[in-house]
């Protein structure tokens, strides 16, 4: 009896360490989106994500192409992919870098201002060879060695949009970051050792 209540224990846990560990895009492919204007007000960038018939913004993203459009408010089909499709190109590590750590809020630097939000836009138009280069203390950081070589082991993709006639639209960035586990996996993992400990109490 000891024993199982050491395993329950041990599975409570290791539950609880998990949370907060998976991966996932916040999207699927084939999954219809919509996008906002910038939460800020800034002309590109920081656009607000919707899937349809999903409550709540599901992630914030830059365009990648500078002359390539897409109408806010207007629902798309998503796909993710490795390569931008208008030009099939794919994404400087740079550009990688720059949106995990945007992603994740840990973007040196950037304080979620409208001049921040379009000179980060500004940066992965210079990173993807849209924009000439120009001084942008983000696209400076982007392109320091150390960060080009993290940027290339996130798993940033290219969002392209379509509509139903199959018409394409403009590619922006989406990551592959931690998403919390469901809320019923602290409540089981709890109630393991809850139960364990209760057993435990009764044998004494």
């Amino acid at each position: 009896m000891k024993k199982l209540n050491q395993v329950m224990i041990f599975l409570a846990v290791l539950m609880l360490l998990t949370v907060g560990q998976a991966f996932a895009y916040p999207i699927e492919t084939d999954d219809s989106v919509y996008l906002l204007t910038s939460t800020t007000g800034a002309a590109n960038g920081d656009f607000r994500v919707y899937e349809q018939n999903v409550a709540g913004i599901q992630f914030q993203t830059f365009c990648i192409e500078k002359n390539v459009h897409f109408t806010p408010n207007v629902t798309y089909r998503a796909s993710i992919d490795a390569t931008i499709m208008d030009t099939g190109e794919t994404l400087h590590n740079g550009t990688k870098y720059l949106y995990w750590n945007f992603y994740q809020g840990t973007l040196s630097g950037f304080s979620g201002s409208k001049s921040d939000v379009t000179a980060l836009q500004e940066a992965f138009w210079m990173l993807q060879g849209d924009m000439d280069v120009a001084t942008n203390a983000f696209y400076t950081d982007a392109t320091a060695e150390d960060h080009m070589n993290l940027g290339a082991s996130y798993d940033v993709m290219v969002m392209n949009l379509w509509d139903v006639k199959g018409n394409a639209y403009q590619s922006q960035l989406v990551a592959n970051a931690p998403v919390p586990e469901p809320a019923t996996m602290v409540l089981l993992g709890s109630g393991l050792i809850g139960l364990a400990l209760y057993r435990r109490r009764m044998k004494k």
